[in-house]
């Protein structure tokens, strides 16, 4: 804070009024205290006249509304920023003389810039430069930032008088800064490096793709050829995993500059692809840096296979059959008996048990049901520990039903053919079983229409989580009603009820998408690896440019789907010649991160690992590519815009 210059001070009401009142005061407290009694020494009278003067005086000022006004004087002294492109591509060509001109600018605004001027360097980030000890920039950065530019000054809490960029305009980080600059309203002066010529050259552009695709099924990849001064030339498209070849097209570039090709092939394993599309070289070209991409694809296996399997007609099986068609990604099949050897028209072959990755128990089995098919069903739980969905629909035979138990994730003590009205009371509320559109999904459980559970005494097993409870009439019981169980290679869920049509029709017209959800999820929960299902360790993207860190970052949950926030997560990365291991940080909320600062090129693996009380929870792996393309060599050509 600078001197004060001045005081002053100011009342609500005129200072006219305020004086002759004080004067009045003064003489009342006077008058009062002229005649006393007892009678008292003048001391003590004039003591007494002067508290009360004094007291009624400022009640009196106060009642004024005073307002003191403190004036003083700040000199802010204007800064003017000066920004300069530290990227590789400023000396991509003539890279001395580029290199002696920016210098040079700089020498001669720190000799005639008035006023403060502070340089700085931009690349990925911002860096300030010491100018007085003739430090300059290195031009060895490998990313171009100009929203950082703007994002620094922007939260600079100095007076900026201008701002100077230095910069060949080539963005290959971050967005465009042209509207934040906008909005700034500080003056932005902007220099440009570079030869704004447009040179003749081929390019891939930006690749659509499918990132998932599955295994004998036909992916297309549109390569978009961007051409300069090449309209008219022939060229070969080409897509590789490697050194293998997928696809190629031989292409006549369009004097219009784009030429959209697609390229087509059919993954024959599943795993993560590494793919390659690129275009021929052609005389002339400024750059073969950009003729070719590499990206990468999840080839899948075939559509998940879900079989239903009932034991009578009901509606169950309709409802349930129609929220599993909604996934176009899941084949379903259905086997629904009528009597002991006859099966609704359009039934599957009782053989796609075999090839199911999922069963669906609605209401099965039945009195009707053949031992045969009892058995081959306990034969794909047992033997190929197949997981498997239970809905207690009307028509269940409990007694045949505990030749299955084994397998189950609850248990029969005694066996009733009454029926009751239930609803679920959630117990278990971070079930990821239980995702909805609501905004409180749980609550929306607890809102259910009754439906019918047979009145058989049902455990849960041990090992079993128990999600919902049965409710009778808002008195809850220990029974369950919605339960899971992992042990093992063998995965069950079970609701212990029928009717559950009754679920997805009251709720349908409130959008919860409830029945809907809780069906889609029951597959992803049953089909899902435990390393999924737990543990996910991933780098923010597949391929990095040299000189990129490589960020990791991991999500670690328990088995009720809860995220854990003080798990050990390690990451070991391998490549040719290289090696090294990561302790993840902890981020909240179960995420954990780490990154590798150092510059990598090639291909390379990781693998990681979580832990808590050194009791492991799961692993994940996967793999990144960092190219040894400098992408600030791709595009050299300024750009004025």
């Amino acid at each position: 804070m600078g001197n004060i210059e001045g005081i002053n001070v100011s009342f609500a009401y005129s200072s006219v009024f305020l004086v002759i009142g004080l004067l009045l005061f003064i003489l009342l407290t006077v008058y009062i205290y002229k005649y006393t009694i007892p009678r008292v020494s003048n001391l003590k009278r004039s003591f007494l006249i002067v508290l009360r003067s004094l007291a009624l005086i400022i009640l009196f000022i106060l009642i004024f509304e005073p307002v003191i006004t403190l004036k003083h004087k700040e000199d802010i002294e204007p800064v003017n920023y000066v920004f300069i492109d530290n990227s590789s591509s400023i000396t991509a060509e003539d890279s001395l003389t580029r290199a002696e001109e920016v210098n040079s600018f700089i020498d001669h605004l720190k000799s005639n810039s008035p006023g403060k001027t502070e340089f700085y360097t931009f690349g990925s980030g911002i860096k300030i430069t010491d100018t007085t000890n003739n430090q300059y920039p290195d031009f060895n950065e490998h990313l171009t930032n100009l929203s950082s530019v703007i994002n620094y000054v922007k939260n600079k809490n100095e007076n900026a008088a201008s701002v100077i960029v230095v910069s060949d305009g080539i963005i290959t980080d971050g967005s465009s800064p042209v509207y934040q600059a906008e909005r700034l309203n500080i003056p932005i002066f902007t220099i440009g490096i570079g030869d704004s010529t447009r040179k003749n050259d081929i390019s891939i552009g930006n690749i659509l793709y499918n990132e998932y695709s599955y295994v004998g099924k036909e992916s297309i990849v549109n390569v978009p050829v961007i051409n300069s001064g090449f309209g008219g030339k022939d060229v070969k498209v080409i897509l590789s995993e490697g050194t293998k070849i997928l696809d190629e097209q031989n292409v006549t570039l369009s004097e219009g500059g784009i030429n959209n090709v697609n390229l087509k092939f059919i993954p024959d394993t599943p795993g993560e692809k590494k793919l390659t599309a690129s275009v021929s070289y052609l005389d002339g070209e400024i750059s073969r840096a950009n003729n070719s991409k590499i990206f990468f694809m999840n080839i899948l296996n075939n559509k998940i296979k879900i079989v239903l399997i009932s034991g009578s007609i009901s509606p169950d099986i309709a409802y349930i059959r129609s929220s599993l068609e909604i996934d176009k990604n899941l084949d379903v099949k259905s086997i629904i008996q009528l009597s002991q050897n006859k099966y609704l028209a359009g039934s599957a072959p009782v053989s796609v048990i075999d090839s199911a990755d999922v069963l669906f128990l609605i209401g099965f089995p039945s009195a009707s049901t053949s031992q045969d098919l009892i058995t081959k069903v306990e034969n794909a739980l047992d033997k190929e520990n197949k997981p498997v969905f239970v809905t207690l629909s009307s028509g269940t035979d409990i007694t045949k039903l505990k030749q299955l138990e084994k397998y189950l994730p609850f248990g029969i003590r005694k066996v009733s053919n009454e029926s009751i009205l239930v609803q679920p009371q959630i117990t278990d509320i971070n079930s990821a079983l239980l995702k909805n559109n609501s905004a409180d999904p749980v609550s929306v459980w607890d809102q259910l229409p009754p439906v019918f559970r047979n009145s058989s005494d049902f455990v849960a097993k041990p090992e079993s989580d128990v999600i919902a409870r049965v409710k009778t009439r808002n008195i809850l019981s220990s029974a369950p009603l919605l339960v899971s169980r992992k042990l093992g290679k063998n995965k069950s869920l079970a609701v212990l009820a029928g009717d559950l049509w009754k679920w997805k029709l009251q709720t349908a017209n409130k959008n919860s998408g409830i029945f809907d959800n809780f069906i889609a999820s029951s597959v992803k929960w049953l089909n899902a690896s435990d390393n999924q299902k737990q543990v996910t360790i991933k780098t923010s993207k597949k391929l990095y440019t040299a000189g990129e860190p490589v960020e990791f970052t991991a999500q670690v949950y328990d088995e009720t789907f809860t995220p854990i926030e003080d798990a050990d997560v390690t990451v070991k990365v391998t490549g040719q010649n290289y090696s090294t291991e990561l302790t993840l940080d902890p981020a909240g909320q179960g995420i954990y991160t780490a990154k590798i600062e150092s510059g990598l090129s090639g291909d390379f693996k990781f693998t990681g690992s979580a832990e808590i009380n050194k009791k492991p929870i799961g692993n994940d792996k996967g793999t990144f590519s960092v190219g040894d393309i400098d992408p600030e060599k791709i595009n050299t050509q300024m750009d004025p815009a």
